[in-house]
């Protein structure tokens, strides 16, 4: 999966969170942290992505997400991606 933005994060496991589980919906992504919007929270919730577990989840179904995994900028991810693709 290349792109977070959309999707729906399932956190079971975050040592930056007090409240976990945890679902909302990711609306931005950095280096180190996911921007989630959760029905029923005002504002966004921050989420670190080290030691984060969980599932993304889209129309497609579910992945399990590991934080650590993914700790790079999302622009140079998704670069990676996209040339990985390219050379199939």
């Amino acid at each position: 999966m290349d792109e977070f933005i959309g999707c729906t994060l399932n956190v079971t496991k975050s040592p930056g969170l007090a409240q976990v589980p945890l679902v909302g919906t990711v609306v931005d992504e950095t280096r180190n942290m996911l921007l989630l919007e959760v029905p029923g929270h005002p504002g966004l919730v921050h989420v670190p992505k080290h030691g984060l577990e969980g599932f993304l989840g889209d129309a497609s179904g579910q992945t399990a997400f590991i934080g650590d995994a993914v700790r790079v900028r999302p622009e140079d991810r998704i670069k990676r991606f996209a040339t990985r693709r390219a050379n199939r």
